[in-house]
Parts: C-alpha cells; sequence; structure tokens
C-alpha cells in the first residue's frame, strides 16, 4: 500500500527540474485529492478512496518519465539565437571610421555585451512569477532611478540640457528606468483590482519624472508601454474606451496648444526651429535641417551594396548612435540595410509568437510591454534616420552605442526567455 506522500516522491524522482518538480507535485495532489473525494462521495473509507485515486494515476515511474518530458523548462533557441546575432551585428557600426574616431568604443562594447550576456542568463534562469509580487517595489525602484540624479548631483551628469544618470564609470540614460515600470505594470494590469484613479496617478509620476531630467522621447515609449499593456489587461471594455477617449482627448488638447503657440509666436525659437527644420529640411540646412539633409545625402548616395568610407569619416553627427542605420546603409548599402531591418523586425515577430502561446496573465503582459518597448524605439529609429520623423534621440535597439539601450533590450530578451521557459508551469486557480 502506497501512500500519497510516496506516491508524490516516487513519481518526482524522474523529474530533473525543481520548479517542474513542485508544479507536478501540487497538480498531481490536486487530481488525487480530487479523485480521492468522488470515491468517498460512493461510500468508500478514506483509506480506501486515497488508494483507489492513487490507482488511477497509473504507474509512477511512466508518469514522472512523462512529466519530466512534457514540463521540464524551454529555451526558446530561436529568439537567443536572435538575440546573440544581435550583439554581434553591434560591432559592425565600430569597424567604420567615424570624424571623432572609435577610440576606447570597442573595449566599451566589449563590457556592455558581457553585461548583456550576465543580464540575459540571470532574467532567463530567474522565476519570472516571483516578479509579480514585486509589482510596487519595481515601481519605486523606476522612480528612485529617475529621482537619484535630480536629488544627488554626484549621480548625475549634465550634457546637451539632458541628466545623464552616473553610476561610476557607467552612465546611462532615464531610459534604465522602463524595465522597472515594465514589470510594476504587468503587476498592476494582471488584475482589475486598482481603481481607474489610482491608475491614472500612478501612470503621472513617472511622467513627470521624465519631463524633469528631461526626456521627452522616453516619456513617449513609456506612455506607448503603459497604453498597449492597458488595452490587454483585464480591465473591462468600457474602462479601456473612457481611458482611451481621455487620452485622446489629452493628446489633441496638447497638439492645439502648440499649435497656438505656433501662431502666436509664444513658442520657444530654439523648438520653432527644430520643428521647421524637420517640416522644410533643405530651407534649414545650415541650422536645424542640417542632419536630415547631410542623412538623406548619404542614404541616396549608398547604393546596394555600399560605399567605401575616407580615413576622415562620415560627416555625420551621432553616426554612431542615432543615426547608426544611415551610417550602415552606406557602408554596406541597401541590401544589408533590408536584412538588418527585417532581422531585427524578427525580434518582434517571435515575440508575439511567444505571447501567444503563453496563458499566465503576468507572462503576456510582460511580453507585450516588451514587445512594445522593443519596437517603439526601432520603428521611430528606422523612420527618423529616413527623415519620416522628427530627430528625438531615440537609438536603434542592439545596433547603436550605448550602454543603456543594450542593457534595457537585453532585460526585455531575458524576461522573454524567462515566460517561455515556464510557459508549462502554470497551475489551476483551484490550486
Amino acid at each position: 500500500m502506497r501512500t500519497k506522500k510516496e506516491f508524490l516522491e516516487k513519481v518526482t524522482t524522474y523529474i530533473r527540474s525543481k520548479e517542474a518538480k513542485d508544479f507536478v507535485s501540487i497538480e498531481l495532489k490536486h487530481h488525487i485529492d480530487q479523485s480521492r473525494q468522488q470515491w468517498i462521495e460512493k461510500g468508500l473509507t478514506e483509506v480506501q478512496a486515497e488508494q483507489k485515486a492513487i490507482e488511477q494515476m497509473g504507474d509512477p515511474e511512466k508518469l514522472g518519465i512523462k512529466m519530466n518530458k512534457l514540463h521540464r523548462p524551454k529555451i526558446d533557441w530561436m529568439l537567443l539565437l536572435l538575440f546573440t546575432g544581435a550583439l554581434g551585428l553591434g560591432f559592425l557600426p565600430l569597424l567604420i571610421p567615424e570624424y571623432t574616431g572609435v577610440e576606447g568604443l570597442v573595449d566599451s562594447r566589449i563590457v556592455s555585451i558581457g553585461l548583456a550576456i550576465i543580464v540575459a542568463i540571470g532574467l532567463m534562469l530567474i522565476d519570472y512569477r516571483k516578479l509579480s509580487k514585486s509589482g510596487w517595489l519595481a515601481y519605486i525602484a523606476g522612480c528612485l532611478v529617475l529621482i537619484l540624479p535630480l536629488i544627488f548631483p554626484s549621480f548625475g551628469i549634465m550634457s546637451n540640457g539632458k541628466i545623464y544618470i552616473a553610476l561610476g564609470n557607467l552612465i546611462l540614460t532615464a531610459f534604465i528606468a522602463l524595465p522597472f515600470f515594465l514589470v510594476a505594470w504587468a503587476r498592476f494590469f494582471e488584475k482589475a483590482s486598482m481603481p481607474l484613479y489610482l491608475l491614472g496617478g500612478l501612470f503621472i509620476l513617472p511622467g513627470f519624472l521624465f519631463l524633469q531630467v528631461p526626456d521627452l522621447a522616453t516619456f513617449g515609449i513609456y506612455t506607448g508601454m503603459v497604453g498597449f499593456m492597458f488595452l490587454f489587461s483585464s480591465y473591462s471594455r468600457k474602462s479601456k474606451v473612457y481611458t482611451i477617449s481621455l487620452a485622446a482627448l489629452t493628446l489633441v488638447g496638447y497638439i492645439g496648444f502648440i499649435l497656438i503657440g505656433i501662431s502666436k509666436s509664444s513658442i520657444k525659437p530654439y523648438q520653432l526651429e527644430r520643428l521647421l527644420g524637420f517640416i522644410n529640411p533643405s530651407k534649414y540646412s545650415d541650422t536645424s535641417g542640417y542632419m536630415y539633409v547631410v542623412a538623406k545625402k548619404y542614404l541616396s548616395e549608398a547604393g546596394w551594396v555600399g560605399q567605401p568610407i575616407s580615413s576622415e569619416g562620415l560627416q555625420l553627427p551621432s553616426a554612431h548612435t542615432e543615426f547608426v542605420f544611415v551610417t550602415l546603409t552606406y557602408a554596406f548599402g541597401w541590401i544589408f540595410a533590408l536584412f538588418l531591418f527585417l532581422f531585427l523586425l524578427l525580434f518582434i515577430i517571435r515575440m508575439v509568437m511567444m505571447m501567444m502561446q503563453v496563458q499566465d496573465s503576468f507572462g503576456k503582459l510582460l511580453l507585450i510591454g516588451g514587445i512594445t518597448l522593443y519596437g517603439i524605439p526601432f520603428m521611430i529609429n528606422i523612420l527618423m534616420s529616413l527623415g519620416f520623423f522628427p530627430i528625438i534621440g531615440v537609438s536603434l535597439p542592439f545596433m547603436s552605442h550605448g550602454n543603456t539601450g543594450i542593457l534595457v533590450n537585453t532585460a526585455i530578451i531575458g524576461l522573454a526567455l524567462s515566460v517561455y521557459r515556464r510557459k508549462n508551469l502554470i497551475r489551476h486557480a483551484t490550486t
């Protein structure tokens, strides 16, 4: 006669993963208890009912081997391969001479890739479900990251009107706070238990901090991430329609305010100049339209296979950051540019496919937020490089030089791998 405890221990000896052991043990215990109750209702004693329930489970060895194959943690090799390829492709811009030189950038890139690999593996191995209990902690951490350089000048560096976060030799932008808010909002949206007015307040506080840095581009990406996650949340359709309508009216009012400011000449001169430089680059080619004109020139001269670059390098500011797509297109041609676009697009496609396989609401929201957090900068940078979007300092994922972008996109990939790894370890609500 085998007890329930002995049966479960026998089954789980054939399961390698500790996470899978815990999951299978709880699931089987649940099924045995249900079956035992049914036999008790048919007139058997508790001992007899439990033995009948255990017998129905079958041979523990065969069941353990089957459960080991079914519930062992998965690795999404496709996404991992894309990630590895992106880290390798990220070295290409450093092989191209720039007018300011690339001394030290290769070493910096190697350090960034080392950190990226550690972050990706670490997040993949961590059970993402434990993060759902840390929603408020992640939210506070994100806010503290933004507050730190504002309160303590030693942690901030001012450059071009923007405050950067300095952690020793590691210089980061406000963009680094977004993975914390990704986790926080996935937790807030997991269950529709928080009133909308409270959600609004929680949304506004980080937005205010982003504007204090100031980093309007990151605030826009943050808004898009939260908005898309809200659309896929468990809140009612009525709540979503109400919130989206209010957001749309606010956006229309803001645009109207800008237009009124332009008509009354109350907008700041440099802001008006930047706007006019985007609308008519050739007219303002000596000032705000210069980068649009130069980028267009290099793209038009690129050809299908690229052009040799002189020792002086490209006369294009931010050639290794915001305009890295222009740099690569000019150096390697439009064939490579198309390949690069499709390669980076595959990240979105793959994460969408992963999202469709995930049943856990928290994991699904993490993937949705991650797709948005990766996809918005990706599309903006491409459009910005082609002259269809204003220059707002948004980098191309994995390709642009800089620690922040690599770490943020690595965090997205690491969380996605963690979710996929445990997609078959979702317990029933009754357990």
